[in-house]
């Protein structure tokens, strides 16, 4: 709970929300309602979904006579935490980490900070498959010597599904436990993006079955709501698994959190803190509503 208190706790100077609940539980009138909404839609939680949890919340005070700010904030808490899906990233086996999202919500970084974290369990191997993007693919490979992991990459313009075919021989002649592969966030137009990433995951799926294919999207925690859209085509593309969220430090609204499960219907499973590669930590719902209510 540390972390996330330090984090939404206070205001920013970057423009963060200041997201914490834990001081509008000393009123039990209206104000506390006027208030709840202010602060939930202020932290780009949404406007339909704010509407939803201040609604619920009011009917279980009315229908079970809450008085006291402890029970009130008790009954705030499961209702946050019921909007939150469970998720877990399970490593079992060999297992190829698909990462999308669209350009410049720091998908390079984010695999070089999943390198970073689970290559203390498991061998890792990056592949570098946005070949659309030169910087893309030299950024990715700066990251890998700077962690210390092997990567595979093609040439700017290259086939991708080629480059992850490749990718994937080496990791399966390898005996490689995880792969985690940069795909491309734009193409010439976005039908024929979804294509490409298609055809990535035919290859991942046939021609390398021992492989577990988990797409993980990832979104930038302070652009808010603007990203779902976007965000959407994705997950109806290769069927994410669950978000990586971002730029989730101090300048990051912490209603995003809720808004991702609601919008997306998927767990966020990690979420990047800082700029370093050790700045990533996995996701815990529990603790993160506790901070919200401040508990």
């Amino acid at each position: 709970m540390g972390l996330f208190s330090n984090l939404f706790s206070r205001p920013s100077s970057k423009g963060g929300s200041g997201f914490s609940l834990k001081d509008i539980f000393f009123k039990t009138d209206e104000t506390l309602y006027k208030t709840l909404e202010e602060r939930l839609i202020a932290a780009d939680t949404g406007l339909d979904l704010t509407r939803e949890i201040v609604t619920k919340l009011r009917t279980i005070v009315t229908e079970q006579h809450l008085r006291e700010p402890d029970d009130i904030k008790k009954a705030l808490r499961a209702e946050l935490r019921s909007i939150l899906r469970d998720g877990t990233l399970a490593l079992s086996g060999p297992t190829l980490l698909f990462i999308v999202g669209v350009n410049g919500v720091g998908k390079t970084t984010t695999i070089a900070k999943l390198a970073t974290l689970l290559k203390q369990d498991h061998s890792v191997l990056l592949v570098g498959a946005d070949t659309f993007r030169a910087a893309a693919t030299e950024q990715l490979t700066v990251w890998a010597e700077r962690v210390g992991v092997d990567i595979v990459k093609g040439q700017p313009a290259s086939d991708p599904a080629a480059v992850l075919f490749d990718g994937m021989t080496k990791a399966s002649a390898r005996s490689i436990d995880l792969v985690i592969a940069d795909t491309a966030g734009r193409f010439h137009n976005k039908d024929s993006l979804m294509r490409q990433l298609e055809k990535m995951k035919r290859i991942a799926v046939e021609k390398f079955p021992p492989y577990r294919f988990v797409p993980l999207l990832v979104l930038d925690a302070t652009v808010g709501q603007n990203g779902f859209e976007q965000a959407k085509v994705f997950t109806e593309t290769v069927s994410v698994s669950g978000v990586v969220l971002s730029k989730f430090d101090a300048s990051a609204k912490g209603g995003v959190v809720f808004a991702v499960n609601r919008s997306l219907n998927l767990p966020v499973l990690f979420a990047g803190t800082g700029e370093k590669a050790t700045d990533i930590i996995t996701f815990d719902p529990d603790a993160f509503v506790a901070a919200v209510v401040g508990e």
